[in-house]
């Protein structure tokens, strides 16, 4: 089985129809260059005996933290070493819910309290978006306006990639020439209106960098050809950990986009299965997405319909992926405590019949009956890593399994924690072709008489072809 370690940390380096895309294996590391863009403008800044105004496209806090909080969280982790001074930036968020929902901190609240309490920035520097009433948001919306102007204009936006396509709280078919106001969420969330920067002020900024991170964010905006959001992208820095960059056609599914040899593959076991599995109009006996695949292929005679063939070296490079019956240590790593029993039954229980020894780490609840687990409950990214390298190296698993979204989590050094040893870190949720290599830890045998199945949202269900009916008992390794 591949490694799950890349060879170095440098990123790939792709090209889109709009820029360049820096792809870096995990989310922590996509952070800490995003991280890098900043603090070179800050300094810039410094030098020049100026404020840096800085934009933020922050959300809510959650227990897992999205991919603009990574970056946040880097750049406080340099204050607290004393790389970096944060005594001369401003800061605003790109937008904000109007009014602020009820028992949920707001973006602008959100902000002002990680900023202040994990950095030296000034407080009065850290500017809010919560408009007030309603009578009074035309005159605040200028307000922000004039400050922005005062500054010289905004001198780097972080944006999140997001899978609706909106480029902070600005509908793809907004108004380009918009600047701070108040607009109307379409996308069913509640409350229904947000106050925005708008178009113009995040096209204006100095400089633009947008991150991606995890299968969440579909990052579609990345990609996206509308006329309002291609001008802001064109000059963008965009960057993103694997998980998301896969959601390129060019990466995830490159025999779409030509010859599979001028994107450095080949038709291995491992991409025809990828390719059978890819395809949303892959359904019983049609894999038409992958012509290169059905003409080319060389295992049968050419009056042969080569499907069958490729489907059952598909359900073979699924099965044999992985060999589960060599593992010894395993760590499960989850949001809640429960998330491995309630959806990984068929799981653990091989786990059990092997002998394998299980530990747990976790940011919410206890497993119940468990000897094995740590609680981590952490209140940043900095403390949840060191949980989950503690637990590493007290339990030395040769094996990680990650739920939920916490494994773009994971940081280089806590893969390597265990003796120096690289540990084969899995994800285990909703498993996407693009993502990841295909592993089954079942405990029902397998067969490969039957179709490859996909619901109509793309996801996989390869139950006929492992013979089982938990979709999510698949897992897969991450690239």
């Amino acid at each position: 089985m591949p490694s799950a370690h890349p060879a170095n940390d440098h990123p790939a380096v792709s090209n889109t129809n709009q820029s360049r895309v820096q792809v870096f294996p995990f989310a922590t590391q996509a952070a800490a260059h995003a991280a890098d863009q900043i603090q070179a403008v800050i300094r810039r800044r410094a030098a020049e005996g100026r404020l840096a105004l800085l934009a933020f496209d922050i959300s809510s806090p959650s227990d897992i933290p999205d991919a603009v909080t990574l970056v946040l969280d880097e750049l406080a982790s340099r204050v607290n070493a004393s790389t970096l001074s944060l005594a001369n930036v401003a800061a605003i968020p790109v937008w904000d819910w109007w009014p602020s929902p009820s028992g949920v901190m707001s973006q602008s609240a959100h902000l002002r309290h990680f900023l202040q309490t994990r950095t030296d920035i000034c407080g009065a520097n850290i500017w809010s978006l919560e408009g007030g009433e309603r009578e009074s948001l035309p005159a605040f919306c200028s307000s922000i306006e004039n400050r922005i102007a005062e500054l010289g204009g905004i001198d780097l936006v972080l944006l999140r990639a997001r899978q609706s396509g909106q480029l902070g709280q600005n509908e793809i078919n907004g108004w380009s020439d918009s600047r701070t106001r108040l607009v109307f969420a379409a996308d069913g969330s509640q409350p229904r209106r947000a106050i925005t920067l708008g178009l113009t002020n995040l096209k204006e900024a100095a400089h633009r960098v947008l991150i991606g991170t995890g299968s969440d964010s579909v990052a579609s905006v990345l990609w996206h050809s509308s006329d309002t959001i291609s001008p802001i992208l064109a000059s963008a820095t965009l960057i993103s950990d694997r998980a998301a960059a896969g959601l390129l056609t060019h990466i995830g599914f490159p025999w779409q986009v030509g010859p599979l040899a001028q994107a450095n593959r080949t038709w291995d076991d491992l991409t025809i299965a990828q390719a059978m599995v890819a395809g949303s109009g892959i359904q019983d006996q049609d894999c038409e997405t992958c012509p290169e695949l059905l003409a080319t292929f060389a295992g049968v005679a050419p009056d042969q319909d080569p499907r069958p063939e490729l489907r059952e070296i598909a359900a073979r490079a699924i099965r044999g992926s992985v060999n589960p019956r060599g593992w010894r240590r395993v760590l499960l790593v989850s949001r809640d405590a429960d998330s491995p029993s309630t959806e990984f039954p068929g799981m653990l229980r091989s786990f059990t019949e092997q002998g394998v020894t299980i530990h747990t780490v976790c940011l919410r609840g206890d497993p119940e009956g468990s000897r094995r687990h740590t609680h981590c409950s952490a209140d940043s990214l900095a403390a949840w890593i060191s949980g989950i390298s503690s637990a590493i190296n007290t339990h030395k698993p040769d094996h990680i399994i990650a739920f939920d979204d916490v494994s773009g989590l994971l940081s280089q050094a806590a893969l390597q924690a265990s003796a120096g040893q690289p540990i084969q870190v899995l994800c285990a949720h909703d498993v996407q072709p693009w993502q990841f290599q295909w592993i089954w830890l079942g405990s029902s045998p397998a067969r490969a008489d039957s179709p490859i199945h996909i619901n109509v949202e793309g996801r996989v269900y390869l139950a006929n072809v492992l013979g089982t009916d938990r979709h999510l008992e698949i897992l897969g390794l991450v690239r």
